[in-house]
Formats: C-alpha cells, sequence, structure tokens
C-alpha cells in the first residue's frame, strides 16, 4: 500500500524510537513532524542514526506511481532537514538514478529543501581490476575460465557497467552450452568477438534501460548522445562547449575520448543501440545520418566555412605554442579551389573533390616537410603531434591514392578497407545509394571534427 509523507515520517520515528530505546509519544498525540523533531533530539549522545533512503525517485516529485508525492516531498524533506540542522546526531544518505531531485532549485515554486545541501556523487562503471574479480567469481560458478583478453574485451564493451556485462556473460554461458565439450570452458576475446552481434543485439533491451533516465529528464543531453551515436560528431561538439551540456554524460559515465581523442560513447553496445534506434525511428537504413538532397548545397557550403575557419584557428594555436607546422608561413594552398567543391553525385566528381583535398591539406604538409629535410614529416612529426588530424588527412591520402578502385574492395589495401568499412558501415560499395555523397560528408565530417579535436588539445 502506498504511504503519504507524514506516514512515511511516523514510521521513521518508531524504528528510530525502537532502535534507540527513546520513549516518545504516539502518532496520536503528536504531528508526524512534531514527533519526529521529539525523537531525534532526545537520541542518545552516543548514538548517531543514519537514515538511508534508496530508489528516492519513487518519493520524490517525478514520482509517476505516486503522485501524492509531488505535494509531500517538500514538508516531509523540510522535516528532515530542519531536525538535522538543530540536533547533530541525524546523518542522511540518499540514492538513486536520477540527481534531478537534489539538482532542481524550486518544486512548484517552493525552495527544494534537498538543494544545494546534498552533494552528488555518480557511481560509474567498475575498474578493470574490479571487473575482472567479478566475472571470474561469476564464470567459476557457470563452468567458464574468461581469459585476461575477454576480460578486456568485456570492459571495453560494455564500459564496466555491472548489469550489461553480467547479462553479456550470461548470454555467453547460454552460447557455450550449446557447444560439444567438458567444462571448464575457457572464453577468450575471439570467441566474444564471433558472438558479438548475436549477444548486443539481445542486449538492446537492456541498454535502453541504461539511458531512460536520461531520455525522460536530461533531453537536450540525450539529443546530444544520439547525435554522437549517429556519426554527427562534428554537430556533437559544436553543442559541447558549454560544460551544462554534457554534465549528465560525463557523470554517468557515458562519454569517453577515442585513440586520438575524439569525443566517443564510452560504452559501445549503448552507442549501437541509440544509433540504430535513431535510425528506425527517422526511417533510415543507416546509422550514420546522411544529409538529405535538399539540404546538401547549404550544408557543404557550412562544412566549407567552419573547416576553413577553424583551421585558421589551429594553426594560430600552433604558432603560438609552437607546435609543428602545418603549411608553412601561410595557409593551405589553393584555397579558392576547395571553396569551389562541388557536391559529389558521379565518380568522377568525387575524384575531383578528393584530389582537391589532397592537394590543399596532403601534398602541401607533406611539401613544406621536404622543404625544411624532413621526407617523413607528414608521417612521423605530423601524426605524433596531432594524431586525430593525421588519420583524418590520411583516410584522404588514401581515397584519393584508390580513387579509380574504391568500388572493388579486392583492389584496396587493408587500411583503405578500414576506412571503407566505417564510412559504409560493412557495405559494398554497390550496396550504398548516393556512394560518392556519403564518401564526400564522411572525408569532411571527419575533417572538421578532428580539427576542433586538435584546437581542443591545444587550447
Amino acid at each position: 500500500r502506498s504511504i503519504d509523507w507524514e506516514e512515511l515520517l511516523n514510521r521513521i520515528s518508531s524504528e528510530i524510537q525502537q532502535i534507540t530505546g527513546v520513549l516518545g509519544p504516539s502518532s496520536t498525540l503528536l504531528s508526524a513532524p512534531d514527533r519526529f523533531l521529539y525523537t531525534v533530539s532526545n537520541i542518545p549522545a552516543d548514538k548517531t542514526i543514519a537514515l538511508v533512503f534508496d530508489e528516492i525517485e519513487y518519493i520524490s516529485p517525478f514520482a509517476t506511481l505516486d503522485r501524492q508525492w509531488a505535494s509531500g516531498f517538500v514538508p516531509f524533506w523540510q522535516t528532515i532537514w530542519a531536525s538535522q540542522s538543530q540536533y547533530r546526531r541525524l546523518s542522511i544518505i540518499v540514492a538513486g538514478v536520477n540527481p534531478t531531485v537534489v539538482e532542481q532549485d524550486l518544486i512548484d515554486g517552493v525552495q527544494n529543501p534537498l538543494f544545494g545541501i546534498v552533494p552528488n556523487q555518480f557511481l560509474q562503471g567498475l575498474q578493470p581490476d574490479e571487473l575482472r574479480r567479478m566475472i571470474r567469481a561469476l564464470g567459476k560458478r557457470m563452468g567458464l575460465q574468461f581469459s585476461t583478453s575477454a576480460v578486456d574485451y568485456l570492459h571495453q564493451r560494455y564500459g564496466g557497467h555491472p548489469l550489461l556485462t553480467r547479462i553479456a556473460c550470461s548470454l555467453t554461458h547460454r552460447a557455450v552450452t550449446a557447444l560439444p565439450g567438458e567444462r571448464p570452458f575457457e572464453v577468450d576475446d575471439v570467441f566474444l568477438r564471433e558472438h558479438e552481434l548475436l549477444r548486443d543485439n539481445e542486449l538492446s533491451f537492456y541498454c535502453r534501460h541504461v539511458v531512460s533516465e536520461l531520455r525522460e529528464f536530461y533531453k537536450e543531453e540525450y539529443d546530444l548522445l544520439e547525435a554522437l551515436a549517429s556519426g554527427q560528431t562534428a554537430e556533437y561538439m559544436e553543442f559541447t562547449v558549454e560544460p551544462e551540456f554534457t554534465s549528465h554524460l560525463i557523470n554517468y559515465g557515458l562519454l569517453d575520448r577515442d585513440e586520438y581523442g575524439r569525443p566517443t560513447i564510452s560504452i559501445p553496445v549503448v552507442g549501437r543501440y541509440l544509433g540504430l534506434e535513431l535510425a528506425r525511428k527517422e526511417g533510415r537504413k543507416t546509422v550514420l545520418r546522411i544529409v538529405s538532397v535538399q539540404e546538401r548545397t547549404d550544408w557543404l557550403k557550412r562544412r566549407v566555412e567552419s573547416i576553413d575557419s577553424d583551421l585558421d584557428l589551429l594553426q594560430r594555436l600552433i604558432s603560438n605554442r609552437q607546435q609543428p607546422t602545418l603549411f608553412g608561413p601561410n595557409s593551405y594552398p589553393e584555397s579558392y579551389q576547395f571553396h569551389m567543391i562541388p557536391i559529389c553525385k558521379t565518380e568522377s566528381e568525387f575524384a575531383s573533390f578528393i584530389n582537391t583535398c589532397n592537394r590543399c591539406f596532403v601534398e602541401s604538409v607533406e611539401a613544406f616537410g621536404k622543404n625544411i629535410g624532413k621526407t617523413n614529416y607528414f608521417k612521423k612529426d605530423i601524426a605524433s603531434a596531432y594524431p586525430a588530424l593525421h588519420e583524418a588527412l590520411y583516410r584522404i591520402k588514401l581515397y584519393r591514392h584508390y580513387r579509380v578502385h574504391l568500388k572493388l574492395y579486392s583492389q584496396v589495401d587493408e587500411e583503405v578497407l578500414r576506412f571503407l568499412e566505417r564510412d559504409l558501415e560493412g557495405r559494398y560499395p554497390s550496396q550504398v545509394e548516393d556512394l560518392w555523397f556519403v564518401l564526400q560528408q564522411c572525408v569532411l565530417d571527419s575533417l572538421l571534427t578532428s580539427i576542433v579535436t586538435e584546437i581542443e588539445r591545444l587550447e
């Protein structure tokens, strides 16, 4: 049965009296707040009482299943806070999945008693050593021995999230059960990768649970997370200059940086779920949100201008920090050609586009390196100083070199294949509608994202 705030307060008073031996009036003689205050005031001096409220969202103004707490929350906590302020023998611990109850300053126009008083402490994923102990303890009971590589993979794939990892291990056990052989069975990262797609599909339901609070209470941050999951990293970075746009994403442990320093979702299976859900909702066949035909002209103009202006800022920061120069004392050559690139509809248009990008941004760097006597300037100095930018420029260099073979997977080397598989989401070029624009969008998005990443690194 659901109880109101006064009944809950009386129940707490009765339990404190029972534990401490305080003799106090019954709930029929005093109001619930007065009885609670009397009880706390009479706690023996050598005792301290800790009140622990778990799943606080169920007795908060946001409790959808018990609407009475919309009006009962403030007087309930006003009573507790007044007692705790007056008598220092009472400690409060509040736990839950939604920090809004302590972050929102006003509730129905009244000061929130918990605002600015309860410090936040977010619990994030388990550390590798903690996860290793959990996985091996659970695996031992199931007759599974998880290798070090398997534990590392599980930590990387599920971000140390206890629930997702435990379910992933249960699904692994199910996959092993279907195989012949005796236990114990050694699970390595190769086995886990072989079953990754099926396992992650079954984890989708639980991924929804992981982000449900963000979706309901922090819509703007959830939208940013969706943008990142759907490949709109450049758009994401435009809105994350101000910390308040990502504070909960960071605190929940959902954001990370990849090996090049670019923002990424720290739990890949959650990122995959968000990307697929958004694609399904918008009627797309790809996780990457491709710019619509109607928007491409304006999009291309904005992208070129953003790359040009941000690259200028990056070069000024490089000069101020005395870091390895990109193009020498001047900006990139043939900038007017870059500003004239067309929207790519055909293979020949893409060849012209990627040639222009290569001359502007890759060959110019290589030429500057040779001028100062460094033949491997692009490959070594630039890669070391600006890893994100180097990867974006290397994609341009490879696509330019193999532009006539991009439709033929067998005729490109492994490095080109790595970029193609990422940009085309594992599909063959013949399966991709608007292939040449998709590649153009990926090239320009990657270039802009990498420039902004290097700016952030130097600022």
